[in-house]
């Protein structure tokens, strides 16, 4: 799937003087475009949201940091070619870079190689060395806001995060993706500056040596508690990596080394050895290239529009609406091959080699390695299924003391209707034999239930069609059109997998919500209709059992990132 997207009927045409070709996607602080400059070139455009345009202060923030954005240079950046900080809506011009991000590349390729890591470590903190020579600090660095290239990381972003972050970053959206990278100061409001930007780094080196965010998921209030009080999640980082970053790592700015420091310390470990992307990311990086080469041109206008005045020069920043021709359809993509760029081979990755374009389903991260899955014949279906025989283990021992009590009940009952004992005697029995039967209840409430699901275990299906879960006989199957979030979120001292119907989906499901007396309300409650959160509450991760809840997350956020584009 790619990752251009056709300009809508409510997108500009031009701005500027760039000719705006597709839409790359959007974020919390605008839209960014692939657009061509009038000599030709590919180049990215972000025009900021109008809310935030209506913000003076955002609007001065945003051109003293474009002022120096531009003196930043560096191999390892996206420079800055225009601007129009003053023009109806601001708009910033950077050379595009047909490559994925740090992020889907992880995703789709699963994680780096020690050596990847080594490189990419290097090129981040030369691109950092250029931006703190200029006088700015990032404040954003995370894996979406690096770029593979073919000839090393690009980043992406520098210096404007700073300027959408002092007005609006508590607006919806602006904290949720940057949280599990951002530094202890940062999280908790306090002035940042380059040592901010280290600490920023190690998480995102975290993420492509492991595949899994450095704090783990959830609530990003919650994530953000552990960044300033907790330390980062290290397992399966190497070891020669992890010697670099764990000084970043510290809560204290003032202890974090320099970034001409940490340069040293990585050109050491990578010592002279050629550049080496694995090959599954170079063939993205081969696929995005031939994307963008392939991607129809716009039509033509004839003229100026009649809302507005002509396409202005660089630097004068007229944003003019004309209106996009609906396309028509397109000739498949013809196979592209790549240019070839000369390079060893090393080891079991390959230096820069040249790959045609070719649909090549990506492969699943090794952090989903399936648990227990079924079934065989569906590669594209995450299924994980819980223990058994810890429910039994319990179950077993809880109904044997139901039977107990039960004939201690019936004992005791028998005793308060025999004539030979004292009143006082037959009252005390009576009491005891009550209290015993409500003990029975109970315990033939829990144990049945556990024994119910040790017959039939937690199990849930993550499908390209859908979510399903199944525990002790009960159902629930949702597909990802009626689904409008899943996630895991913290319920008490619980994450559960949580799912939000629409509203006519949850009229067609009555049984979620119906009260079943025999179904314990404790941890072990499962597919039950929660009215606090207004979900569907699927059940507790534990149940899932050797399965985390990032693996189960991520299962999430897969599919239904593979059903949005789809639906595209």
């Amino acid at each position: 799937m790619g990752h251009l997207r056709s300009l809508g009927p409510g997108d500009p045409a031009t701005v500027g003087p760039y000719v705006l070709r597709a839409l790359i996607g959007e974020g919390g602080m605008g839209r960014v475009f692939l657009a061509r400059s009038p000599a030709g070139r590919s180049v990215a455009v972000k025009v900021v949201h109008p809310e935030l345009a209506d913000d003076p202060l955002f609007r001065r923030r945003f051109s003293r940091e474009v002022t120096v954005a531009r003196r930043v240079a560096s191999a390892y950046t996206a420079p800055v070619l225009d601007a129009d900080p003053d023009g109806p809506l601001p708009w910033l011009a950077t050379l595009y870079v047909p490559g994925p991000s740090l992020r889907e590349a992880v995703e789709q390729a699963g994680p780096l190689s020690p050596d990847a890591c080594l490189t990419l470590g290097a090129g981040m903190l030369e691109a950092m060395g250029a931006v703190h020579l200029a006088g700015i600090a990032h404040r954003d660095l995370k894996p979406s806001n690096v770029l593979l290239a073919v000839d090393g990381p690009r980043l992406i972003d520098f210096g404007i995060a700073r300027s959408a972050g002092q007005t609006a970053l508590t607006r919806s959206g602006q904290v949720f993706g940057t949280a599990a990278y951002m530094s202890p100061e940062q999280a908790a409001g306090e002035e940042v500056g380059p040592a901010s930007d280290v600490f920023s780094f190690a998480a995102v080196l975290i993420f492509a040596a492991t595949g899994r965010d450095p704090f783990g998921p959830g609530d990003p209030a919650a994530v953000l508690f552990r960044v300033v009080h907790d330390e980062p999640d290290l397992d399966g980082v190497p070891g020669r990596l992890l010697d670099l970053i764990r000084p970043c790592l510290v809560k204290d700015p003032a202890g974090r080394p320099a970034v001409g420091r940490l340069l040293a310390g990585f050109a050491a470990h990578r010592g002279q050895a050629p550049l080496a992307w694995p090959p599954a990311v170079v063939r993205l990086v081969r696929e995005r290239e031939a994307e963008v080469a392939s991607w129809p041109l716009p039509p033509v206008s004839a003229g100026p529009s009649a809302s507005g005045p002509p396409a202005a020069g660089p630097g004068q920043g007229v944003l003019v609406a004309t209106r996009v021709e609906p396309e028509r359809p397109a000739l498949p993509a013809p196979v592209l091959p790549a240019p070839a760029f000369p390079g060893p081979v090393v080891g079991s990755a390959v230096a820069v080699p040249s790959f045609p374009r070719a649909p090549v389903p990506g492969p699943r991260p090794p952090g989903l390695a399936r648990t227990r899955i079924g079934p065989p014949d569906d590669d594209e279906s995450f299924v994980f299924v819980g223990r058994r025989w810890s429910h039994l283990v319990t179950g077993i021992p809880v109904l044997l003391l139901a039977l107990v009590a039960l004939l201690a009940a019936l004992a005791c009952l028998a005793g308060s209707v025999n004539p030979a004992q004292t009143p006082s005697a037959r009252t005390g029995s009576l009491c005891v034999g009550v209290a015993l039967a409500f003990v029975v209840a109970a315990c033939l409430r829990r144990g049945l239930w556990r024994l119910r699901l040790g017959i039939a275990p937690p199990r849930l299906a993550v499908t390209p069609g859908g979510l399903r879960a199944d525990a002790g006989g009960r159902s629930y199957d949702i597909p990802w059109a009626q689904l409008r979030g899943a996630q895991i979120v913290r319920l008490g001292q619980r994450d559960v997998v949580a799912a939000w119907p629409t509203p006519q989906w949850t009229v067609r499901t009555p049984h979620v919500d119906r009260q079943t007396w025999w179904l314990p309300n404790d941890r072990y409650r499962c597919i039950w209709r929660n009215p606090a959160i207004r979900c569907d509450v699927l059940f507790d991760t534990r149940m899932l059992y050797p399965t985390s809840p990032h693996q189960v997350a991520t299962a999430i956020g897969l599919q239904a990132h593979r059903h949005a584009g789809r639906r595209r």
